[in-house]
């Protein structure tokens, strides 16, 4: 994949503001004309030259949440996981609803990682747990398959060439070092040529 990286100037301008961005003819692109899926090619040319230091990328909090499981993730063994865990466990034995309210406030998104990358997200946050067996998402509860949405993203980038995406693996809980082994090849497996070697630094990497 090439080196690309790029900021969506993103304004708030007044419900009747028709235009965003001006080529280097003058010409205006309207609004209605730029395609999330692929808004870092279309402004390549205004932003290309840019670093990601230079760069705001849009992103969403816990972005595999879009389906959880009744079933807490591994505790990460703070107070905090052992407090929560209990009370869940208390409410249950009162026969509480407890899980709808789990659930609610666990899931931070309603998207599959594919669909909102191609409406325009560029950063990824994948919050991971190793749950016996397999990586899975989670956010106090279980979620989807990790390795789903690794492939969503390398469904993306395969699809979007030129389109660059930040992706954060982040909260290991309930894994040991071989696990992460696990996990490191599995994200070499799944993003295979499409990842930018993390031991090469971001400075200097720009949309060219």
């Amino acid at each position: 994949m090439k080196q690309a990286a790029l900021i969506l100037l993103v304004t708030l301008f007044q419900s009747h503001a028709r235009h965003m961005f001006l080529r280097p003819s003058s010409h205006v692109i309207p609004l209605n004309e730029i395609d999330p899926a692929n808004w870092m090619a279309l402004l390549a040319w205004r932003i290309g030259n840019l670093t990601l230091q230079n760069l705001t990328l849009p992103g969403t909090h816990d972005t595999a949440t879009f389906a959880l499981q009744r079933a807490l993730a591994p505790s990460s063994g703070s107070e905090e996981d052992v407090l929560v865990a209990t009370l869940i466990e208390l409410a249950e034995k009162l026969q509480i609803p407890v899980w709808e309210f789990v659930l609610g406030w666990s899931q931070a998104q309603n998207q599959t990682v594919y669909d909102q990358l191609v409406g325009g997200i560029r950063y990824v946050d994948l919050r991971a747990c190793w749950d016996g067996s397999d990586w899975r998402i989670h956010h106090l509860a279980l979620g989807p398959l990790l390795k789903d949405s690794l492939s969503d993203v390398s469904r993306f980038v395969h699809e979007h060439p030129r389109e660059l995406v930040v992706l954060e693996i982040s909260h290991l809980q309930g894994a040991n070092d071989s696990h992460v082994a696990v996990l490191a090849a599995m994200v070499e497996n799944i993003l295979a040529s499409h990842h930018f070697p993390p031991t090469a630094g971001l400075d200097g990497v720009g949309l060219h």
